[in-house]
């Protein structure tokens, strides 16, 4: 298999969605193995630093392939997240990373 799509959800602890968000992706990951998985918070100097980095303004969102080309904005759905993974991989084989 090739290697993992990394996926980083960005949170905060006031926002409303993102608990959900983490409990659909940690299900996801654990479902998964091509998938790793990690949760940046923005309360953090680390989180706010790449947030700001990859212009990430609003929580939750999740950036996948360390490209903020691919991303979800707002809590995912099932298929929007096969979606998303199937756009990474399908980039990764046409050289789009």
């Amino acid at each position: 298999m090739s290697r993992k799509i990394k996926a980083i959800l960005f949170t905060h602890p006031t926002c409303v969605g993102c608990g959900e968000s983490i409990r659909r992706m940690q299900q996801w990951a654990e479902e998964r193995d091509d998938l790793d998985f990690e949760v940046m918070s923005l309360a953090g100097a680390s989180g706010h630093a790449q947030a700001a980095r990859w212009h990430i303004h609003s929580v939750p969102t999740i950036i996948f392939d360390n490209n903020p080309r691919y991303h979800i904005m707002g809590i995912p759905s099932k298929t929007t997240f096969e979606q998303m993974m199937e756009t990474v991989r399908a980039a990764r084989t046409t050289g789009g990373e």
